[in-house]
């Protein structure tokens, strides 16, 4: 099947033989008959008889071009043109074989009928066509519909006037071009390709919507049918899509039913801001109670209004969840007192957190334990709807009416939102009363940690622990106790009260005359006696008359003066450290009537740890001083009682070597013993000199006599003595030559510069040079004492001038010394208003650095 698309009307035009004249039309064919003799005489020399082909191609033009009539016209001059032909051209000339002419003719002018009659067939089913194409062309340009015809790749062949003016293209501009080129939207291109490709599959989709971009940037929505047009052989050569344009039409439809939706939404407005009214009474009075006892009451006045009902009662879910607990009623005074226990029944078991749902009972010929009630009562319908917090059930509220009443699917949601703020309402009021009760807990604990902070920082801070203790118990009234009080055991196993106080001062003075822990008695069953014998803490939450009898024995005046300090709860701990039970630590309340309880016990149990650590390290500390103070003592007497002798095997000693020496009456021998005897006494003398000296320094009594002091000279005379005395190390002076005075005591500066000399040399164990520079530096005079010895490790830097502290070292490098020198060397430097550092890395060497104040330059 073919089918014409393009423009054919100059085509169709040339094909209309109608509209031609007949004289053109049988001109035309005279004319090609008489050409194709002319022809045939020319060429008769060399076809002879076989021109006939020639005739049949002036018959065709003739059919092609005038018609049938010209066509039989042709055929009747081919006649007469034959003839002539076999007269005047054919040998034998002149002679005329009809037998062969006749023959020739019999086989032509079939043959040209029959062409002239198939053109001429074939003319009228071209004009036909041609009619029919006009008609539709016609109508696809006056529809008023869009038409578009495409191919399978959706190039366009056909685009109608509805086209052009919904899209303000022309078809010449469109021809060719695909239409997602022209006028889809992105999103839309691939669901168009979807549908070519499905009718191109045979799969038929006749009705789809998609919006179309026209010229000027507008959208337009169309909804379209489409038609598939098969070829020969069978597959899709063309698409037709018929359009209608909906714009408006949609337009209108989304403009009505949104008119529709706000009317609706409007007159569900209007329902929903009654509800709400209605609601926000019920709202009010909840926000205006925060007391879960008056709430609801208040609750069910405006419950009934808002829904006019005769009857209704609030209950509440009991700890145990078997029953509902009355707490307010309307219309049912008489038979439901608040308090009342109503049976879990059918109504409230429907009414759980699963379904939540309210429960309508008309009739109540099924009515539960609380609907019975109702009926007695003479109520005719009733409902009921759980009262639900965070998935949780609390209780329920039932309304009825005295009158038979079918509560509506609107009265079942009514009374689940007054429900809903029913349940918030007694859930906030239950709230607001833990929040309350949790914020005075929350103070409570919180003045109780600082008063444990403060305490841990009050017996942290002093070792004076009267005043400390004094000072805890003073925090610990009021915050955790209306008196508390503290006892020790002394030597002797007498109780002595070492600390008091009292939230009352008028009593305080009372609280002072009780004895301690009167009477003391060792096997009472109670309170100080028994905490002191099993190291157990002892709370009495509430003090019976026995006991107050009992802990006061047959002492009238005692048993009085306690009963008028009013004890009403008391907490005994006891003080112990290291295994060893102090004394007792006692907390009681009285005026402010709190009872206390377990975690009270822990509490106190912390404080008297603390103190008792605080009372044993105290102890401990005053032990240590003393043994300090006897230490220091002995090594000034043993040091005063080992000078004298030491001095005279000393002086001795060097009596004997002098002589020695000058008489040579020893062997080698003896001169060695009584050098080393002599060396020996000198180390000694040495330390004796330096344990006077740290006993002067702890004692304060290491004096300073203090005048002007030339360090320079005085460095050069000791250099010069200890030079000769060296054998592996060499020492240097460097000094400057003006005066480097300080004011300070010449004999404790000459042991200071001695005692680093000597130091320096001791660490450089292999020899060396060790230098001494002396030099100012600003307002001070700087003493620089360098060797090249075993250095410092870097830990041991900052204990370095700590008393008794010496270097560990590999075993190897021990050095022998008590650790005291660099100590007295720093306290005699401090003394004079200097500072002493050190710079060392182990294996290089030291650098100890000594600044003194310099004078006033004259």
């Amino acid at each position: 099947m073919a089918v014409w698309m393009g423009d054919d009307h100059g085509v169709s035009k040339m094909l209309d033989q109608s509209t031609r004249p007949v004289l053109q039309r049988y001109g035309l064919a005279t004319l090609v008959s008489v050409v194709a003799f002319s022809v045939a005489v020319l060429i008769h020399t060399w076809v002879e008889a076989n021109f006939f082909p020639l005739f049949l191609v002036a018959v065709t033009v003739s059919v092609w071009y005038g018609g049938l009539g010209p066509g039989l016209w042709s055929i009747l001059v081919t006649v007469v043109s034959t003839f002539c032909l076999f007269f005047f051209f054919l040998d034998p000339h002149y002679v005329l074989d009809l037998r062969e002419v006749l023959g020739r003719l019999s086989l032509f002018v079939p043959a040209a009928l029959l062409i002239g009659w198939l053109m001429a067939a074939h003319k009228r089913t071209e004009k036909a066509l041609k009619e029919e194409r006009d008609f539709v062309s016609a109508v696809l340009q006056t529809a008023g519909s869009l038409v578009v015809v495409t191919d399978t790749q959706g190039r366009l062949v056909r685009f109608n006037r509805a086209c052009e003016e919904t899209t303000g293209y022309s078809f010449d501009e469109v021809r060719g071009r695909s239409v997602w080129e022209l006028f889809l939207l992105p999103e839309e291109v691939e669901p168009v390709k979807a549908v070519l490709a499905a009718l191109a599959a045979g799969q038929l989709r006749n009705e789809y919507e998609n919006v179309w971009k026209t010229r000027d940037g507008r959208r337009r929505l169309i909804a379209w049918s489409n038609t598939a047009i098969r070829g020969s052989g069978g597959s899709v050569e063309y698409v037709i899509s018929t359009g209608t344009d909906i714009t408006e039409r949609k337009q209108a439809e989304i403009e009505r039913a949104q008119l529709i939706h706000e009317q609706a939404a409007r007159a569900a407005a209007e329902r929903i801001t009654d509800r709400v009214r209605r609601l926000q009474v019920i709202t009010d009075a909840a926000l205006a109670h925060l007391s879960s006892d008056d709430l609801p009451r208040e609750l069910l006045d405006r419950i009934c209004d808002v829904l006019a009902i005769d009857t209704a009662a609030i209950l509440v879910l009991a700890p145990e969840g078997d029953a509902l607990v009355v707490r307010a009623t309307r219309g049912l005074a008489a038979e439901l007192e608040p308090g009342s226990r109503i049976p879990v029944g059918p109504v409230a078991a429907r009414s759980r957190p699963a379904d939540c749902g309210a429960a309508n009972i008309e009739g109540l010929d099924n009515a539960d334990g609380l609907s019975s009630m109702f009926r007695v009562k003479g109520v005719q319908a009733s409902l009921g709807v759980s009262l639900v917090i965070e998935g949780r059930l609390i209780g329920a509220i039932y309304v009825g009416t005295l009158l038979p009443r079918h509560f509506t699917q609107e009265d079942n949601q009514l009374l689940q939102l007054v429900a809903d703020r029913v349940a918030l309402a007694i859930d906030r009021a239950h709230l607001y009363e833990a929040e309350r009760t949790a914020r005075a807990e929350a103070e409570a604990a919180q003045r109780t940690l600082a008063f444990v902070a403060e305490a841990g920082t009050v017996l942290a801070g002093s070792l004076d622990y009267e005043a400390t203790l004094q000072s805890v118990v003073q925090l610990a009234v009021p915050v955790v106790a209306d008196w508390c009080a503290v006892d020790l055991i002394e030597e002797d196993g007498s109780l002595r009260r070492a600390a008091l106080a009292h939230a009352d001062p008028a009593k305080l003075e009372l609280a002072r005359r009780l004895q301690p822990g009167f009477p003391f008695d060792p096997g009472a069953p109670y309170s100080r006696a028994k905490v002191l014998r099993s190291g157990q803490s002892e709370l009495i939450s509430t003090i019976p008359d026995t006991l107050l009898a009992s802990s006061s024995s047959d002492d009238a005046a005692q048993r009085e003066l306690l009963r008028s300090l009013q004890p009403g709860s008391i907490i005994i701990v006891p003080l112990a450290a290291r295994g060893h039970i102090l004394g007792t630590m006692a907390y009681g309340v009285a005026e402010s009537a709190r009872r206390y309880g377990p975690a009270d016990v822990v509490l106190s149990e912390e404080i008297a740890r603390r103190a008792a650590l605080a009372i044993d390290n105290a102890g401990l500390y005053h032990e240590a001083q003393e043994a300090v103070h006897a230490r220091d003592i002995f090594l000034s007497i043993a040091s005063h009682e080992l000078k004298t002798p030491l001095a005279t095997v000393k002086g001795y000693a060097e009596l004997l070597l002098c002589r020695q020496s000058a008489e040579a009456s020893t062997n080698e021998r003896d001169r060695r013993a009584l050098q080393t005897i002599y060396e020996q006494a000198v180390r000694l003398h040495k330390l004796i000199e330096l344990l006077l000296n740290v006993s002067g320094v702890q004692t304060g009594q290491l004096s300073i006599e203090s005048r002007p002091v030339d360090l320079g000279a005085l460095a050069r005379r000791l250099v010069e003595r200890m030079r000769p005395t060296l054998v592996q190390h060499t020492l240097e002076l460097t000094s400057s030559e003006e005066p480097l005075v300080v004011a300070g005591d010449e004999f404790r500066l000459e042991q200071v510069l001695q005692n680093l000399i000597d130091n320096a040399i001791k660490y450089s164990p292999r020899g060396g040079p060790v230098s001494v520079r002396l030099e100012r530096r600003g307002g001070q005079i700087a003493i620089d004492v360098c060797d090249r010895g075993l250095g410092i490790p870097a830990e041991a830097l900052p204990e370095l001038f700590k008393r008794f502290y010496r270097v560990n070292r590999s075993e190897g490098q021990q050095i022998s010394g008590m650790g005291l020198g660099l100590y007295v060397t720093k306290e005699v430097i401090s003394l004079h208003g200097g500072t002493i550092t050190v710079e060392s890395e182990e294996g290089k060497g030291s650098i100890f650095t000594v600044r003194l104040p310099a004078c006033a330059e004259e």
